[in-house]
This record gives structure tokens, C-alpha cells and sequence, in this order.
């Protein structure tokens, strides 16, 4: 089911449905369920990917030697460029975001292109600093910059969710959650929990919210920044914001979809929505049309802070990247095209592949992936490296910056992507 199915299914199911009845704890936790359906309706594999036993249990050793470590002060990522001491100082405006996001590199160093792009701009108005969950340290190359660790943060609330949930005797219930589960039933559709699965979901959220809520008064926070808000980590860190008085906001990363397209929206928003969305220009103001009629969400046309570090003449990272790797990546007289992957099922038609295989030998094809498909990054480089073509670029294509192949780029190809408006 594609945008515009999609689309008109969340259009029906909201004039159809009271969903500012779905609550739990006094919380409206539609925006909540609103994510899991759409990746449903969209057919995201990735959305619902569960891992195995074996990549659970490396997790949860990971995050106690992490925990452990914290409560030693020791700081076994020192050598990745990590810190540790997050709340011992003021911070005016703090980033949070996850190690996977860091999915480009220059000079053997990984960049986060949001957070260290928006970097240059803030650190003019006060203190900044960038937070990271890290999920895995084999084959990891050392940050751009620095950043804090934000696991430590994350195990105390899952030991402590934990811990309540084990002596916990009863749950508090979910209100409407049959009736919904019901409607759901007539546009032949399920959610992809249970109840108490979702009660789990929520109540670590809750404990998370709390150990957010305990950093920020210690670092006195304006504005928390982040590029996704639909995310276990990021829901619980607006939630402490709304109860702080604080600024969360989201910028944009790509082209707006439904997760924010909403037709009924309430007066006073919705307490696990971000209170600002960044915006890269008007264009992009339609999609929130009823969401800035609440009084507790508004949106901010902010330009793209990625694209102005690139368009400066003293950009660090620029500079690195033109006098590293501009004349080994693009040779004199090429033409390049940019090829920029979706995650469909199919990513690599028929008709493209022959256009490369049948292209003269001056044309030179960057097969770029979208972040969602990394983990399908073998399988895809299988398929495009059977093109008796040797003028395709792989490596490269995903892992430099893209303003940088875009200002060496002399065509663009995709079946939908942001990048084109970028």
C-alpha cells in the first residue's frame, strides 16, 4: 500500500474513530500507534524486523559493560571519540541521536550530517553538545567532533522498568483499545501488538521520560534537537520537554510524510509531538496545516543546515573532503549520475540496470543507498556488480557526504527521494 492509499486510509480512520480517546495514563498515545501503522501500511520489513536471540544477548551484554563502566567513570569509547559526564555542566542546546545515523565518512572519521551540520550554527548562540545511543563498536570508526554517551542513561530506566514491572500486581489498561482494535478490523487491518505489549512499550517510555527529565534540570536545557521523532528513544525525550517547559524540535531529514499529515488534530496537540518542526523552506508548510492550529506545536522555516555548511567557504568538513577526494572519486571529463535507492522491494529495475550496462564508458553511475537499506547493502552491490559495466560506484556513492556528490553530479536518478528537492 503506497502514500496516497495510505493517505486516504488515515484520513478515513480519523474522521471515522475518536482517537483522542485512545489514552493511557492520561497519555493520548495515537501518535504512538499512528507510526506503527503507517510502516504497516507501507510495507516496512525494516520497521518490524525483530533480531535474534543471539544479537539480543551481545546487546544487553554491550549495554551493562557500558552501564557498569558509567558507575566506575570509566569510559571504554574514549578511543571513538565518546565522553562521558553528560549533566555535570550547562547546556544550552543538546542533540540526540543514535550511532546508525552516523552513515557517511571523511578521512577515515564518521560524520552525523544533522547534528554536526546544525553544530556551526548553534555554537554562535550557546553551549551545544550531541548525545548518542551507541549500538555497536566492532568495525566503527572514530566520530567527527565529539560526542556524549547516552547509554548509561538508557540502561538505568530499563533496569528500573524492570524492577517495576516485576512487582508490579496489575496493569492500568489501555482506553479504547478494543474498540480501535475493532475499527481496525474493518479496514482489514491489526496492529502488530497486543495490549500488553503496547502497556511494555509505554511504560518503558515513561521510565525513560524520567531519567531525561532528571539530566535536563541538571544541564538547565533551552532546545533538545533530533532528526526522528517516532523513535523509543526520542518519544520519552519530547515527553520530558513538554513536562520541563523545554523546546524539542525536529528537523527535517527528507520529505515530510504522513507520520505528521494528520486530519484531525486536537487543540492542544499531542504530548509525544515535538513542539517546533524545522523546516528546510515554505514548501513543506502544507503537510502541517492542522498541526499548527494547535497551540503547542508551531513550525520554523530554518533553511537546511547540512547545505549551508557545505555552501561555506570555511567549512572544516568541506575543505577535508574537496582536498582529499575530489580529483580520486571524480576524474576530469566523466559525466556523472547519481543513482539514490529506495528501500522498495524491487530497488534496482529492469530497465535502469540496461541503461547501465548499454551507457558509454564517460559515464560513470554512483549507486547510492537510502539509509533504511543498509543492512540489504550486500545483497543489493551483488546484483549491480554483475552489470558488465566497470564505470559503477559503490563504496564511495554511500559513504561520502551527498552535497558532495551532488556538486560533482551532472545527473540525478530515482524513483522518489528527497534528494531532489535537495
Amino acid at each position: 500500500m503506497k502514500y496516497l492509499e495510505a493517505e486516504r486510509m488515515f484520513d478515513k480512520m480519523e474522521k471515522e474513530f475518536p482517537i483522542d480517546t485512545l489514552k493511557y495514563k492520561s497519555l493520548n498515545i495515537y501518535p504512538y500507534i499512528r507510526v506503527y501503522l503507517l510502516f504497516q501500511f507501507l510495507k516496512s520489513p525494516e520497521f518490524f524486523k525483530k533480531p535474534d536471540k543471539k544479537s539480543v544477548f551481545k546487546r544487553l551484554l554491550f549495554q551493562f559493560k557500558v552501564l557498569l563502566a558509567s558507575f566506575l567513570g570509566l569510559n571504554f569509547l574514549k578511543n571513538l571519540n565518546y565522553k562521558t559526564g553528560l549533566g555535570r555542566k550547562n547546556i544550552d542546546y543538546l542533540f540526540i541521536s543514535e550511532d546508525k545515523a552516523r552513515n557517511i565518512s571523511i578521512n577515515n572519521k564518521s560524520i552525523h550530517p544533522f547534528a554536526n551540520g546544525i553544530e556551526s550554527l548553534l555554537k554562535n548562540y550557546g553551549k551545544y553538545e550531541i548525545v548518542e545511543f551507541v549500538k555497536k563498536t566492532k568495525q566503527k570508526l572514530p566520530i567527527f567532533n565529539d560526542a556524549f554517551i547516552l547509554n548509561g542513561l538508557l540502561a538505568k530506566a530499563q533496569i528500573k522498568y524492570l524492577f517495576s514491572k516485576f512487582f508490579k500486581r496489575k496493569k492500568q489498561r489501555i482506553e479504547s483499545f478494543e474498540k480501535f482494535k475493532e475499527y481496525l478490523k474493518t479496514l482489514e487491518l491489526t496492529l502488530p501488538f497486543s495490549e500488553d505489549e503496547l502497556i511494555d512499550k509505554l511504560d518503558l517510555i515513561f521510565f525513560r521520560a524520567k531519567e531525561y527529565e532528571s539530566l535536563f534540570k541538571k544541564m538547565h536545557l533551552k532546545t533538545v534537537f533530533f532528526i526522528v521523532s517516532f523513535s523509543d528513544i526520542i518519544f520519552p525525550a519530547i515527553l520530558a520537554c513538554k513536562k520541563l517547559g523545554i523546546e524539542s524540535v525536529e528537523l527535517q531529514h527528507g520529505s515530510w510524510s504522513l507520520n505528521v499529515r494528520y486530519n484531525n488534530f486536537p487543540d492542544d496537540g499531542y504530548k509525544l509531538l515535538p513542539s517546533i518542526f524545522w523546516l528546510w523552506g515554505k514548501a513543506n508548510e502544507s503537510v502541517f496545516a492542522n498541526v499548527v492550529k494547535s497551540k503547542n506545536h508551531r513550525t520554523v522555516v530554518g533553511g537546511n543546515p547540512w547545505v549551508s555548511e557545505w555552501l561555506k567557504d570555511d567549512s572544516e568538513i568541506y575543505d577535508i573532503v574537496e582536498r582529499n577526494l575530489t580529483e580520486k572519486v571524480f576524474k576530469e571529463g566523466q559525466i556523472n549520475v547519481l543513482v539514490s535507492l529506495q528501500p522498495e522491494p524491487d530497488p534496482l529495475p529492469t530497465h535502469l540496470l540496461e541503461a547501465v550496462e548499454k551507457s558509454p564508458e564517460n559515464i560513470h553511475w554512483f549507486f547510492r543507498l537510502h539509509p533504511l537499506m543498509l543492512d540489504r547493502k550486500e545483497e543489493v552491490f551483488e546484483r549491480v556488480k554483475k552489470i558488465p559495466n566497470s564505470n559503477v560506484v559503490l563504496y564511495y556513492a554511500s559513504k561520502l557526504p551527498l552535497f558532495f556528490i551532488l556538486k560533482n553530479t551532472d545527473m540525478h536518478v530515482t524513483m522518489w527521494s528527497s534528494v531532489v528537492y535537495e
